[in-house]
Parts: C-alpha cells; structure tokens; sequence
C-alpha cells in the first residue's frame, strides 16, 4: 500500500511528536532492511516509522520537507524505485 504525501508527513509527525526534528534522521530507500542495518536500528527497541510513497519522487519531496525543518538526512543518491521514506529517532546506537 503506498501513501500520498500528506498522509506520510502526517503520519510522520504524529509519530514523532515530543521529539526534536533535530534528534531525528530522515531518509528513502528501496530496501529498508538494508537500511536498518546500515543504521543499526532495532525493530523492537528504536523508535522509527517507514511509509511507501506513490513514487519515487514524491518520497524525495517528503524527505525534503523534513530535512527543511531540521531532521538531519544524508546524502544518498537514491537509486532505482526508491520510494519508501523513514524516519527514526537518533540513540547512542544508531548510525547516525
């Protein structure tokens, strides 16, 4: 099931709420498993949310926005059919 842009912000915020955009990383992937490891995230313990975007420029737009109010996101180059947007809160843990 894939998202439109406001669901996913909304979804988004809502799910971070009480955090500072500072203390939270934003990305997009075509593979979020690979991507929690690359971050060292914990399903079970680390706070994140993922959602599949309608396509793979809407989920740049999306990370974008976030990035513009202050979430730290790095600087991939994205690749082929990456439409799913996550976001965690960074720990001592994940990378970064």
């Amino acid at each position: 099931m894939s998202y439109t842009k406001q669901e996913i912000i909304h979804d988004i915020t809502v799910h971070i709420e009480g955090a500072s955009y500072g203390n939270c990383y934003v990305g997009v992937t075509a593979d979020i498993d690979r991507r929690f490891l690359e971050h060292n995230l914990s399903i079970k313990k680390d706070r994140w949310i993922c959602r599949i975007a309608d396509s793979e420029e809407l989920a740049w737009e999306i990370r974008q926005h976030f990035i513009a109010a202050g979430m730290e996101g790095g600087k991939s180059a994205g690749g082929k059919m990456c439409n799913i947007v996550y976001v965690y809160r960074k720990a001592a843990t994940t990378f970064p």
